[in-house]
């Protein structure tokens, strides 16, 4: 049986909403935690700690800006085939083995985390896939032969904010090449990796490129890039091996997933994007979030292209401060 769990990126964190609250999906997290004892995850209740050396939920809610209930790590993740989705924004979880098409990679582990490999120019290494981890990291080492393109802040649970300098690397896993901004870790993080054999992690950036299939039991990690323009309708963005969708709730909208809603798409996807305050970079690698242009672009088919580029240069916030925003939005739809 799949199991299918919506979910959003917040500060390109994956962010379950499950009736155990918001369930933070963390593959580079040895071991899970909860407020409660036990954390209902696909189906099945899992027996979890309060908290995993000294970070606990209220320690990550006060990091992302959300209520985090639980961290999902990969004691409980790699019992699992599990299905990334980025155009559904969901997760198809499942005992069984799911099979994608796209390009495979061997996987390694250390402490149950996934190691994959990855090749810069002449360089080979071995980098964690961290879907806790908002940004991409290499070895300075390596890092530092890129351009430089400016400096993040970033968190650990271990150290707490820390800025990094970042570059942009194009970075190849097997068959697929894609350019990615990266950071460096602080010196003692980086201690962490060479601890495990690696010189890098790849975090949650991947999924502005990649639907990814997550199979640790088999060793395998396969990715599908994601189609960024579909003239002929969103169903080819879509994974295949989802189960049929039950039926929405009436007050659910059906393209955005939304329960506060209009009955226009694209005020909804504004509203949506301004509350998980994307930073509304095309193909964003910094806040991990679907670019606004191919959300347009699946809510609204054919509409979407113009209507993103009548929106490229506006502020959301300033947008969505003005009086009647909403009906000049109804208009710009009506007038394309």
């Amino acid at each position: 049986m799949i199991h299918t769990l919506s979910y959003e990126i917040v500060d390109g964190h994956i962010i379950v909403i499950s009736s155990n609250g918001n369930l933070l999906i963390d593959t580079g997290a040895p071991s899970s935690f909860g407020n409660d004892n036990t954390v209902s995850f696909a189906g099945r209740n899992h027996s979890v700690k309060k908290d995993f050396m000294g970070v606990s939920p209220k320690s990550l809610s006060d990091h992302i800006g959300i209520n985090i209930n639980a961290l999902i790590g990969a004691d409980i993740l790699n019992q699992y085939d599990i299905v990334i989705s980025p155009y559904q924004r969901q997760l198809f979880v499942s005992e069984e083995e799911q099979h994608v098409d796209g390009e495979e990679l061997e996987l390694d582990e250390f402490m149950g985390i996934p190691i994959l490999k990855a090749s810069m120019d002449k360089d080979t290494i071995r980098m964690f896939f961290d879907t806790g981890a908002r940004l991409s990291y290499l070895h300075p080492n390596i890092a530092k032969t890129y351009p430089r393109i400016g400096t993040e802040l970033d968190f650990h649970p271990g150290i707490g904010r820390f800025n990094t300098e970042t570059y942009r690397v194009p970075i190849t896993l097997g068959g697929e090449t894609v350019e990615l901004v990266v950071g460096i870790l602080p010196q003692l993080l980086q201690m962490t990796l060479m601890m495990s054999n690696t010189s890098g992690i790849l975090g949650t950036a991947i999924l502005s490129d990649y639907l990814v299939g997550f199979a640790p039991r088999r060793k395998k990690l396969i990715l599908q890039r994601l189609k960024k323009e579909l003239p002929n309708g969103m169903e080819a963005k879509r994974y295949p091996g989802a189960p049929q969708p039950a039926r929405l709730p009436g007050n659910v909208h059906a393209e955005t997933g939304m329960t506060s809603v209009s009955d226009n798409p694209f005020i909804d996807l504004v509203r949506k994007a301004s509350s998980l305050n994307w930073c509304m970079k095309p193909y964003c690698t910094t806040c991990g979030a679907m670019d606004f242009r191919s959300a347009l672009q699946e809510v609204g088919g054919k509409l979407g292209g113009p209507l993103a580029d009548a929106l490229a240069d506006v502020n959301l916030d300033e947008l969505t401060s003005m009086p009647n925003w909403e009906d000049a939005i109804q208009i710009a739809v009506r007038d394309l």
